[in-house]
């Protein structure tokens, strides 16, 4: 990845965090000094699912331009006896945004 001048994240939340597969390569690859955005879908909005994210971004110097998150089909824990959450997202109107967000960066 040192290569690209910027780098974007993106991950799906489990239980309450990015994915940690996703957390454990930008410890290992993500090199410093990088512009990054952070792209994640959740079940159930909440403010802090990326901070174990930030963290890593900040020990490598690296700056964070901005993040995306929406609905995504949740299926975690007892969501999954009722037939999750956020059925059908994320729907056009999410990627539209996403999108959006990604080209104003």
């Amino acid at each position: 990845m040192s290569g690209y001048d910027r780098i974007g994240i993106a991950s799906g939340v489990y239980a309450f965090h990015l994915g940690k597969p996703m957390l454990k390569f930008l410890k290992e690859n993500l090199p410093a000094g990088k512009e990054t955005f952070i792209i994640y879908t959740y079940g159930i909005p909440k403010d802090d699912y990326t901070d174990s994210a930030k963290k890593i971004l900040n020990e490598k110097n690296c700056t964070l331009l901005g993040e995306y998150g929406c609905l995504g089909f949740d299926t975690f824990g007892p969501f999954k006896l009722v037939g999750g959450l956020a059925k059908g997202h994320p729907d056009e109107a999410d990627v539209k945004a996403c999108v959006e967000f990604v080209e104003k960066l």
